[in-house]
């Protein structure tokens, strides 16, 4: 997920970076090794195309920081793109979300842009949290810092508004396909009456005969039907459909995408697809049950809610 810090400020400020889990049973799962990394938007164009992304520890609200674990000085003004990025189990079913809330930090900077004096306000306390002035301020030499942030995540900020603390929550949903296989084989068609012993010759576009027979000769029919049933499209899909010993394969086709339903080409793989691979001399045709016959349906994406077929033709040896 990408986050946005804006420094609305009027004075160069730096930045660490915690994370809370405030699911609070509204996720359904936590994911974990969760890393921040940020980039500064330093050509102001609103996009985080000024470089590679830098990765930062998260360190607690109130704690001291390395000098690896806060954002450079980020001038008034300036944006800053943070991405949090974890793992998901994949045991976490599609739909599943889980809530992850980024706390960001007023820091010190390296050095103060509106302010001339040096020593306490300039490196040497660079990484500090930046705290509100108490008092009255003289307006000499100095700037008085004024927290004037506003309320985030209550829950993930000290006191709310004015503490220097800014939360915000981003919901991770899990969009992932959820697909289901199966398999069916019908007799077709049987050999002739008059001498059953003559193959048939027309099994790759014979009609259904009622109660035909799966016997010597006769045509038989797989189809296989893959379904998908989650939110997202199952990519760089690979089918793969041994036919036993026992049958002569015939002919393979697949349902495509004319109509809306079935499998469409996967833009990721090179090449124009789907590809339905089958044999195509009379040895490959022998089945053997292990290493002829080998029907693959590859280069295959199958969308959201879509069913695609594979249908596969054989007589019976």
């Amino acid at each position: 997920m990408t986050y946005t810090l804006l420094n609305e400020g009027n004075d160069t400020q730096a930045y660490s970076f915690s994370i809370e889990d405030l699911d609070n049973a509204a996720g359904t799962f936590d994911a974990t090794t969760v890393t921040i990394s940020y980039l500064l938007d330093a050509n102001d164009d609103g996009t985080p195309d000024d470089g590679a992304f830098t990765t930062i520890a998260a360190t607690a609200v109130g704690t001291a920081a390395g000098s690896a674990n806060f954002t450079p000085d980020v001038p008034k003004g300036t944006r800053v793109f943070l991405q949090v990025s974890g793992v998901i189990a994949a045991s976490v079913a599609d739909l599943e979300t889980d809530a992850i809330t980024i706390v960001a930090e007023t820091r010190d900077p390296t050095a103060w842009a509106n302010v001339a004096e040096t020593g306490a306000v300039s490196g040497a306390v660079s990484g500090a949290v930046t705290t509100a002035d108490t008092g009255s301020n003289d307006i000499e030499l100095a700037a008085q810092n004024v927290l004037a942030d506003g309320t985030g995540v209550a829950a993930a900020e000290a006191a709310g508004d004015g503490d220097g603390l800014y939360a915000a929550t981003g919901i991770i949903e899990v969009e992932s396909p959820d697909l289901s296989a199966t398999k069916t084989v019908t007799a077709i068609k049987e050999p002739g009456i008059a001498d059953p012993f003559v193959a048939l010759t027309d099994c790759a576009t014979a009609t259904a005969v009622p109660d035909a027979k799966a016997i010597p000769g006769s045509c038989v029919e797989y189809v296989i039907q893959v379904e998908n049933t989650g939110s997202a499209p199952a990519d760089t899909l690979v089918i793969d459909d041994i036919l036993p010993a026992e049958v002569t394969f015939i002919s393979a086709e697949f349902s495509d995408a004319a109509p809306g339903t079935g499998f469409d080409d996967d833009p990721d793989v090179a090449g124009a697809g789907p590809i339905l691979s089958a044999p195509t001399t009379p040895a490959a045709s022998d089945c053997n049950g292990t290493t002829t016959c080998v029907i693959q349906l590859s280069d295959a994406l199958l969308p959201a809610g879509r069913t695609g077929t594979i249908t596969i033709r054989a007589l019976v040896k």
